[in-house]
């Protein structure tokens, strides 16, 4: 994946939980080195600080769409 396809996915995530997700949800599918689970929340299952905050990247990406 190049930079723009990970801004893409991002976007995609912050809008599917804008307007699709409730309080959580989550995924699982196969890949070539094995199964991979996503869980999409509203509270963290861990330490904040354990995070990768990209709110600035998707304030960046929705400015060059203003």
């Amino acid at each position: 994946m190049n930079e723009e396809d990970i801004k893409t996915m991002f976007k995609l995530m912050k809008e599917y939980s804008e307007e699709e997700m409730d309080q959580w949800d989550s995924w699982k599918f196969d890949s070539k080195y094995g199964k991979v689970y996503i869980s999409f929340d509203r509270k963290s299952n861990g330490y904040e600080d354990s995070y990768h905050d990209i709110s600035e990247l998707l304030k960046q990406e929705k400015n060059k769409k203003s």
